[in-house]
């Protein structure tokens, strides 16, 4: 009876096969489309494959690369054709117990968009985002930003734990002020902590970003820096200097910051050149240059012919053309001057025949010898780029190298141009009080300069003010700042120890320390080792990263290593250089305009701090 039954289950294997081979060529094709030769294309991702007259490699792709197997349908599945007979797009069909899964990684992938590229939770409700993702995702809805708005809180506490920790855990924090304007033209402020913990690496984390209230634009900064700092749960001890803009508010709170704070400031760099410029920028010949170069590119923006004559120019000569500047940013004035330089000859061939007026020869020349001065300026935001001179360290070697080239400008240059570099000169030296020989010294920037291997000799000073600056130095050595701890400031400001008798246990040098101070003796014989032995150390090349330098010498001068990072956490501009110095606004700063107010800081947090949502993903 085995042997009847063994023929017969055999047989039946066989006709299965047969069926399902015979069924599962259709089932292929039906998914590909054939094209000129041995090629093939996948109806579903529009890849090309090669067919030999075999199916496998067409089921191998489907099943790799689509999550479906071509076999026969049963009964109770759907048609996979259309009602015109087209096949249908292949659906991925996930099991069960992963689709719930699935959504999760998506809405995050979808919030991890909208934070690195700063678009509003609202992307997720317009129609071509939509459109675009159900042909990638047809059977997966997206989140409603509803949820996207949960996700993005529940994310932003969580980075905001992590950024507490590490900020507990840092060396020196300096806090800077970045202020700019909405769509809506309502202003807003963010708060950036720069620090360098102990390996000696540089890090950069805003803590807020808020839409400021019409009423209180300009007033409340104080607060808001203090707040920052106590929502992290650090000591206002902790922060050491802020960098802010030169305006006459933000000086006005500088001097607040150090009354009630003993928190030192910074005028940002490329806010103070940009003043300063655009204060030379002011003279009368000038303007009028300015304004005709306008005009003249004006016209090849809107005059079809003239453009199309110019393009040609152009192309032949392998030269772009100058775009219009911007009144906030002197770099671009100096990009339009140049660029309209450099085309010079063609612009005139073309205005001569279109009967356009043209610059006048003296006001060419007064361009020319513009460009010529305002590089001095640009060579300085150039080095002030680079990675390792970033610190505000590099800042006033460059301020004193910038006034030293502009007073000696040719002798050539107009009197306008003269009067125009006076003035760049003038605002300089006001805004970091060079000739105020007390008040330069008491700038950070001079002090993080000597504490740059390689600025330390401080060639931009006077003898007898380097050996003032180095008594600075050595007198912060004898006084160093206690470390700041969370709550140091609830503590008691006489904090004896009491014995079991309930007297304190205390000796007479500590009271005596208690009242006086520490005795700067005790600290002076090190302190002053190591000033001396750090001033005759051999300077660096302009190339080195101080931070890399001290990172490899901070167990030679241990006390000063303290200073330095300090003073070195201490940045040139109160945003990134790239950004500081660039001659038109970035597409995120464009894209952080249209932010929704109640999602602004939550979105800037984590667009900001994408390391410690790394960190948040590894926990």
């Amino acid at each position: 009876m085995a042997a009847a039954l063994a023929p017969a289950s055999r047989r039946k294997r066989e006709k299965s096969s047969d069926a399902s081979v015979s069924a599962s060529p259709g089932k292929v094709w039906s998914y590909y489309t054939k094209l000129r030769g041995p090629c093939v294309e996948c109806n579903v991702c529009r890849k090309q494959l090669s067919f030999h007259n075999s199916t496998a490699s067409l089921r191998d792709h489907l099943a790799k690369r689509h999550g479906a197997s071509a076999q026969t349908p049963r009964s109770d599945e759907p048609d996979l054709h259309g009602q015109d007979g087209a096949p249908k797009r292949l659906k991925q069909v996930l099991p069960e117990k992963d689709a719930e899964g699935e959504v999760g990684v998506i809405a995050d992938l979808v919030l991890e968009m909208i934070c690195h590229d700063l678009h509003p939770l609202s992307v997720v409700t317009d129609k071509g985002f939509g459109l675009l993702f159900g042909y990638f995702e047809p059977g997966v809805s997206l989140p409603s930003p509803v949820q996207l708005s949960g996700l993005l809180w529940h994310r932003y506490a969580m980075m905001k734990l992590q950024l507490r920790s590490r900020l507990l855990d840092s060396q020196a924090m300096v806090l800077s002020v970045e202020t700019w304007s909405s769509r809506s033209n309502h202003l807003c402020q963010a708060v950036t902590a720069h620090t360098v913990d102990g390996d000696w690496q540089v890090a950069r984390y805003v803590l807020q970003s808020q839409h400021l209230p019409a009423s209180r634009a300009d007033a409340g900064l104080v607060e808001r820096l203090c707040s920052a700092v106590a929502e992290y749960g650090l000591p206002r001890s902790a922060v050491s200097c802020v960098v802010h803009d030169h305006s006459s508010s933000m000086m006005a709170y500088a001097r607040t910051l150090s009354a009630a704070h003993s928190w030192s400031s910074v005028c940002c760099a490329a806010h103070a050149l940009q003043t300063s410029v655009a204060e030379g920028l002011k003279v009368q010949a000038v303007q009028e240059a300015l304004t005709g170069a306008r005009e003249i590119i004006s016209h090849f923006q809107w005059d079809t012919k003239a453009s199309c004559i110019l393009n040609a120019k152009l192309e032949a000569m392998n030269k772009a053309r100058p775009a219009p500047d911007t009144a906030l940013c002197w770099i671009s004035t100096l990009q339009m001057c140049q660029g309209l330089l450099d085309i010079k000859w063609a612009i005139l061939a073309i205005i001569e025949e279109d009967a356009v007026q043209d610059l006048p020869e003296p006001q060419w020349k007064l361009l020319q010898d513009l460009v010529s001065a305002l590089r001095v300026i640009w060579i300085v935001t150039e080095f002030l780029q680079e990675e390792q001179n970033a610190c505000v360290s590099a800042v006033m070697p460059c301020v004193h190298a910038m006034l030293s080239a502009l007073s000696h400008f040719s002798e050539d240059c107009s009197d306008a141009i003269k009067a125009a570099v006076n003035r760049i000169r003038d605002a300089i030296c006001c805004h970091w009080d060079v000739m105020d020989e007390a008040k330069h010294l008491a700038n950070p920037a001079v002090t993080a300069s000597f504490l740059d291997p390689r600025f330390k000799e401080l060639s931009f000073l006077k003898p007898g003010a380097r050996l003032e600056l180095h008594a600075r130095v050595l007198n912060l050595l004898a006084h160093p700042e206690p470390p700041a701890k969370p709550g140091a400031e609830e503590e008691a400001a006489f904090p004896l120890g009491l014995g079991q008798d309930g007297f304190a246990c205390v000796t007479h040098n500590d009271l005596y320390d208690l009242l006086l101070g520490k005795d700067p003796a005790e600290n002076m014989s090190e302190a002053r080792q190591q000033l001396e032995s750090y001033i005759v150390e051999p300077l660096c090349k302009r190339s080195t990263n101080p931070f890399h330098w001290w990172k490899n010498n901070h167990h030679r001068f241990p006390e000063l290593a303290k200073l330095a990072q300090r003073y070195l956490a201490i940045p040139a501009s109160a945003v990134p250089p790239e950004r500081a110095f660039s001659a038109k606004r970035s597409a995120m700063e464009q894209r952080r305009a249209v932010l929704e107010q109640n999602h602004m800081e939550h979105i800037l947090f984590i667009h900001h701090n994408m390391d410690l949502l790394a960190l948040c993903k590894a926990e």
